[in-house]
């Protein structure tokens, strides 16, 4: 995942980019306000940014549940 400044560029026109590393973990308030900013980037009215960041979340969570719920009940 990449988290960038404004428009990702610093004033010498070279992007600036940090690099989160796969094994750290976000919490669900940083991921809410990287999805929240990803939809502003592409221009989605602000309340609808708020729903679609909220919704993806949601969405995502139910998969991890459901994963970890198939994988239980693979074991038994």
């Amino acid at each position: 995942m990449a988290v960038g400044l404004s428009d990702g560029r610093d004033r010498f026109g070279r992007s600036i980019m940090t690099r989160i590393s796969e094994r750290q973990s976000l919490t669900r308030e940083e991921k809410f306000v990287a999805l929240v900013h990803l939809y502003l980037e592409l221009r989605l009215p602000f309340d609808a940014a708020l729903d679609a960041a909220e919704a993806d979340l949601f969405a995502r969570s139910e998969e991890r549940r459901e994963r970890h719920h198939t994988a239980v009940w693979d074991e038994h």
